[in-house]
C-alpha cells in the first residue's frame, strides 16, 4: 500500500485501543501487530484519553537482553492517518504513574500529535 493510498482512506474516531489496531492493521502498519509487540516486550496499558485527533495510551517495554526494568511510553494514533506516534522518546517514564500524569497533561493541552511536520514530526 502506498503512502497516498494510505493518506486517502477514512478513518473513524477511536475511543479505544482495539479501535486503534484495527485502523492501523487496515492501513497497513504493524505496530499493533503480535510479532512487533513481541519484539519489543511490549504491553498496552488500560490506561487511554481520547484528544480531538487521536488517542493517548501507553505502552511499557523492557530490555529483554539485558532484563532491565519496564519503563513505559506515552503514545499518540492519530485519526488522520491511523499512524502511532511516540511522544517525548522511548521508554522515558520509570512508572506507570509517571507515564499517566505526562498523557494527562497532553490530554489536558489537547494533544494533536505534532501535525505541523511531515507525518506528525514536531
Amino acid at each position: 500500500m502506498t503512502e497516498l493510498t494510505r493518506a486517502r482512506l477514512p478513518y473513524n474516531k477511536v475511543y479505544s485501543t482495539d479501535d486503534a489496531a484495527a485502523n492501523n492493521a487496515a492501513a497497513g502498519y504493524h505496530f499493533f501487530k503480535p510479532d512487533s509487540m513481541r519484539f519489543f516486550s511490549s504491553r498496552i496499558s488500560g490506561y487511554q484519553k481520547r484528544t480531538s485527533h487521536g488517542l493517548l495510551f501507553i505502552t511499557s517495554e523492557q530490555d529483554k537482553y539485558t532484563g532491565g526494568p519496564r519503563k513505559y511510553t506515552v503514545r499518540f494514533y492519530a485519526d488522520d492517518d491511523a499512524t502511532v506516534r511516540t511522544v517525548g522518546e522511548f521508554m522515558q517514564h520509570r512508572t506507570l504513574a509517571n507515564a499517566r500524569r505526562a498523557l494527562d497533561a497532553l490530554k489536558a493541552l489537547d494533544y494533536a500529535g505534532g501535525l505541523s511536520g511531515p507525518k506528525g514530526t514536531p
